[in-house]
């Protein structure tokens, strides 16, 4: 198998921060229980790539705008998997867009990626526009776009964007990854970001060899699924899509180890949920949330 070297990164990790919502505020948990409950225990996989009749809630969307642009392209895929299964819509937005407005929020120029806090700001405050209005091209990544542009901007229905797992201390590892397997089983992709090993190849399975890699750099992801039985009895992967299209694993999408998250390489867990539009039909509320 052929080593792969990723050419987009662009994860800059956020700082813990006290205004971040979490599950544990009232604000949140009371809009997730107005969700049904899971009468039985989260199953043992889940792939949030298709629906029951097939129907893709979410694409093989990729980016040539640059090569930092992950933390934008997650979020992205994130908003565009909402507005499929919860609207019924199917949009195609511009990442270069919301890569060039995160990085004004965060007062950034060039090619050097941001944060997914950031752009998930930035989505709140410029809104998003359709890839045919401001194209996504390795020329636009650091140019601003016209007034126009930002005058055909659409927002989406009210929503907050939410800290999975406040950080990589609190709660324990087994809590951290039983949290994010509540969410996905509940309906809801998480992005976030991780290390990439030195070790890393073509297959749809990144390595986890913590006394023999280095690392690359950082890559923002979304995580779509997890088989608890991934790597044999008791051994879990997360089911993620990565911005490397079909240089890398099933068209992009493969398997990050649970060692990952217990290990703190995997970290910044984002989703977005909204006030009102949450298909009860569609979306359970997780049990991790009391």
């Amino acid at each position: 198998m052929f080593k792969f070297v990723p050419r987009q990164l662009g994860w800059i990790p956020d700082l813990p921060d006290s205004r971040d919502l979490t599950i544990a505020h009232s604000t949140i948990s009371a809009l997730l229980n107005r969700l049904p409950r899971e009468r039985t225990g989260p199953p043992d996989k889940i792939d949030l790539r298709f629906g029951d009749d097939g129907e893709a809630f979410l694409n093989e969307k990729y980016c040539c705008s640059g090569e930092g642009f992950s933390s934008a392209l997650a979020v992205i895929r994130l908003v565009e998997y909402f507005e499929r299964r919860s609207r019924g819509v199917s949009p195609n937005r511009s990442v270069s867009f919301l890569y060039k407005t995160a990085r004004n929020l965060a007062r950034a120029s060039g090619d050097e990626g941001v944060g997914l806090r950031t752009s998930l700001r930035a989505v709140k405050k410029f809104g998003l526009v359709d890839e045919s209005y401001w194209r996504d091209d390795v020329a636009q990544h650091d140019r601003e776009p016209p007034a126009f542009v930002y005058g055909v901007a659409s927002f989406l229905p009210e929503f907050d964007y939410v800290r999975v797992v406040p950080d990589v201390q609190r709660p324990s590892s087994l809590d951290r990854w039983a949290t994010l397997c509540d969410f996905l089983a509940a309906g809801f992709p998480v992005v976030f970001g991780f290390s990439i090993p030195d070790s890393i190849t073509e297959c749809p399975d990144i390595p986890f060899r913590p006394h023999f890699d280095g690392f690359k750099g950082g890559v923002s992801a979304i995580a779509v699924g997890y088989n608890s039985h991934r790597y044999g009895r008791n051994q879990a992967g997360l089911l993620i899509g990565t911005p490397w299209g079909n240089q890398w694993g099933e068209d992009g999408f493969g398997w990050l180890p649970k060692a990952f998250v217990d290990e703190g390489l995997a970290r910044d867990f984002w989703t977005i949920i909204y006030h009102d539009e949450l298909d009860k039909t569609e979306f359970f509320c997780p049990a991790a949330v009391i």
